[in-house]
C-alpha cells in the first residue's frame, strides 16, 4: 500500500471516530464503495471526502449530542496540520540536502596550500606518498581530489619532487608550463615573471607549455629544459651538473647566467631580507656563480658587487646596491 493511501485511511479512521458505533458499519460501506469506483478519473481531495462524510452523517440523522461535523472548516484541521507537518519535514530534508551538497561541493573543490617561509626550506609529503622539498618562499597547492583519480599540484617557486610510481600520472602546473610524470625525481624552478626550468635526475618527464602538450619535449636523466612564456616552446634538452641541482636542497647557491634581478630575488627569499637597486637598469646584468658551502649573505653581496663594479650598504630594511662610480 502506498504512503498516500495509508495517510488517507488513517485520516478516515479518525473521522470515523466521530460517528456512533452502530452507524460506523454503514459509513465504512459507503467509504469502501467509493474507494472501489476505479473507473472514476477525477481526483477526490481530502476536503471533498470530509464533506461527503458530513453529508452521510446528516442523512443518517445522528444524535445531536454526538461530536458534530457542522462544517468543512473544523475537520480539515488534522489533515491540514498533517500537511503542514509533511511540508515542515520536507523543508527540513531539503535544507539538510542543500547543506550536504554545499559541504560536498566545498570539500570537492577545497585546496590545500603549503608555503615555505622566507629564510626557510620545507619538506612535505603529499597524500600519495610523493615527497616535495620547497625552497624558501615557494608555495605548493593541491585540491581534495588529489590521489583519487588525479595527482596534480601547482607551484610558484622552486621545488624538488620525488614522485611515487603510479598508473595515475603526476602533473606539476606552473604559471606557464606543465610537467607530466608517472614516477621520477626532478627539480622545478618557476618564479612569477620568470622562466620555468626543469632539471631531471631520474625517470622521464614530458615538459610543455600550459595546455599545449603537442609542443612537449621529453627529458632524460641529466637533462634540463626551460620555457620563457606560455606561447613559447621549451628549449631543447641540455646536460647539466647534477651537483648544482642539489645546492638548493642543501641551502647552497647556484646561478647560471641569471640576471641580477633574479639573483637578488633568490637572496631575498633565502636570507629573508630586502635588497633594492639604486638604479633599476642594474637588474638586467647577468652573472654565473656557484657556492658549494653555506655562505653569509654579505659575502655573496660582496662577491657580486666586486665582479660588477657595484657597492652595497646596509639599511634599516635590508641592503641597498648602488653604482661604485
Amino acid at each position: 500500500m502506498s504512503d498516500k493511501k495509508q495517510h488517507i485511511n488513517s485520516d478516515f479512521d479518525q473521522i470515523l471516530d466521530n460517528f456512533d458505533y452502530n452507524d460506523r458499519g454503514s459509513v465504512r460501506e459507503i467509504w469502501s464503495a467509493a474507494d472501489g469506483a476505479k473507473s472514476r478519473k477525477e481526483v477526490v481531495t481530502e476536503d471533498e471526502t470530509i464533506q461527503a462524510l458530513a453529508s452521510v452523517r446528516n442523512r443518517l440523522d445522528l444524535d445531536k449530542n454526538a461530536s458534530p461535523i457542522k462544517s468543512t472548516k473544523p475537520m480539515p484541521s488534522k489533515p491540514n496540520s498533517r500537511r503542514r507537518n509533511y511540508l515542515g519535514i520536507y523543508s527540513a530534508l531539503l535544507v539538510a540536502a542543500t547543506i550536504v551538497i554545499a559541504v560536498t561541493y566545498s570539500w570537492f573543490f577545497s585546496t590545500t596550500t603549503i608555503l615555505a617561509p622566507h629564510g626557510q626550506q620545507l619538506s612535505y609529503t603529499l597524500p600519495d606518498g610523493s615527497a616535495a622539498e620547497l625552497n624558501s618562499g615557494t608555495s605548493l597547492s593541491y585540491n581534495a581530489r588529489f590521489g583519487n583519480n588525479s595527482r596534480t599540484v601547482t607551484i610558484n617557486g622552486e621545488a624538488y619532487f620525488d614522485v611515487i610510481s603510479s598508473e595515475v600520472p603526476f602533473f606539476v602546473n606552473t604559471a606557464t608550463a606543465t610537467i607530466e610524470v608517472t614516477g621520477t625525481s626532478f627539480n622545478v624552478r618557476s618564479w612569477e615573471n620568470d622562466n620555468t626550468t626543469v632539471h631531471l635526475l631520474s625517470g622521464s618527464v614530458d615538459f610543455y607549455p600550459a595546455n599545449k602538450k603537442e609542443n612537449a619535449v621529453k627529458l632524460s636523466p641529466g637533462n634540463f629544459s626551460s620555457l620563457a612564456a606560455p606561447d613559447a616552446a621549451p628549449s631543447d634538452p641540455e646536460r647539466f651538473n647534477e651537483n648544482r641541482v642539489a645546492t638548493s636542497r642543501n641551502n647552497l647557491l647556484s646561478f647560471n647566467n641569471e640576471t641580477l634581478t633574479g639573483i637578488f630575488s633568490e637572496l631575498e627569499r633565502r636570507y629573508n631580507v630586502n635588497i633594492t637597486f639604486e638604479e633599476t637598469s642594474m637588474g638586467s646584468e647577468t652573472l654565473s656563480t656557484f657556492y658549494s658551502n653555506p655562505v653569509a649573505l654579505e659575502s655573496v653581496l660582496q662577491d657580486i658587487c666586486t665582479v660588477k663594479g657595484l657597492q652595497f650598504s646596509q639599511t634599516a630594511n635590508g641592503y641597498r646596491v648602488f653604482s661604485g662610480n
